[in-house]
């Protein structure tokens, strides 16, 4: 049986031929925890556990965050380590994200990676009451970008675009931690907010299709919340923008697929507009940690990129 627990002392000898394989094998990707639990083991596993207690709980150096190593045992089998990072700095944003792992050498392409980083996703959960994480690797270790993909579609989330990080490019994905639920129909408020024959609207990506298109701006519903507000709440998050809706538009549904996943909405949407200052930006940065980097801008409704959800515009 897979479970994840933080080192102890009790458990060195379950880890010593782990770590020989692990200093045996290396790998350009190697993460630092593996690294520093080689160096420590060999000469003082105390320190090491004084060094993770400071990693989690201080005093950090300004240029970290606080984290937390866990290990990945099968039984009492040493299969692999995570990294948990508790929040992003913006070093973290652009390469590292919230979660690095290592699986042994011995134990690859047997889905502990997979597995894991699902048990991981629910620690992040309850313990550090994060709703997503970002995960990022290099272009050139496919194998981990397979996995992040993998857990992204099957709990939900999405990918970001592409960056260039020290000549090399970042894959990144931002995964959810709670598991959507196969067959829920979402509730779901959106601002139509226009300018001539553009709308305010974001870019996104689906890597499966391959395909970028644009998304109105908005989110779910939550219980006991009017759909208005749930707009307003809404763009507040996203944006920081502050709307006024001036128009109900007809209810409809919207059922689709995401990143291999099938979707199903029903739509609120409003017709909206900013004050008067927010008007005259041609673009809008957002500002939810998820979406940091990305901004809104005005699309062309006749652009051949597809706008979400199509019949609004219709």
């Amino acid at each position: 049986m897979l479970k994840i627990i933080e080192p102890t002392a009790e458990i060195l000898p379950e880890l010593l031929n782990g770590i020989m394989e692990l200093k045996a094998n290396p790998t350009p990707f190697d993460i630092r925890a593996s690294q520093k639990l080689i160096e420590y083991s060999e000469t003082n596993f105390d320190g090491y556990l004084d060094y993770l207690n400071t990693c989690k709980n201080g005093p950090i150096p300004q240029d970290r965050v606080p984290a937390t190593v866990l290990l990945l045992f099968d039984g009492k089998c040493f299969v692999g380590l995570y990294h948990v990072r508790h929040y992003l700095n913006e070093g973290l944003k652009k390469s590292g994200g919230h979660i690095a792992y290592q699986i042994l050498p011995s134990c690859r392409k047997r889905g502990y990676a997979k597995q894991g980083l699902k048990l991981v996703l629910d620690y992040c959960k309850n313990n550090l009451h994060l709703e997503s994480v970002m995960l990022s690797c290099d272009e050139n270790n496919p194998t981990s970008h397979s996995v992040m993909l993998s857990v992204m579609r099957e709990m939900g989330g999405y990918t970001r675009p592409d960056t260039v990080v020290d000549g090399h490019i970042e894959h990144h994905v931002w995964i959810k931690t709670d598991k959507r639920e196969k067959g829920e129909i979402r509730p779901l408020a959106i601002a139509v907010i226009r300018k001539g024959n553009t709308v305010l609207a974001v870019k996104g990506y689906d890597s499966i299709k391959n395909q970028y298109f644009y998304r109105l701006p908005g989110g779910g519903i939550h219980f006991g919340e009017t759909a208005e507000n749930a707009v307003k709440r809404e763009l507040k998050e996203e944006t920081g923008l502050d709307i006024q809706i001036t128009k109900a538009l007809p209810i409809a549904e919207n059922i689709f697929t995401f990143e291999g996943g099938k979707g199903h909405e029903i739509v609120f949407p409003f017709e909206c507009t900013l004050s008067e200052t927010d008007k005259a930006k041609e673009t809008i940065q957002m500002i939810e940690p998820e979406m940091e980097g990305f901004e809104m801008k005005y699309v062309d409704i006749d652009n051949p990129i597809p706008i979400y959800p199509e019949y609004v515009l219709k």
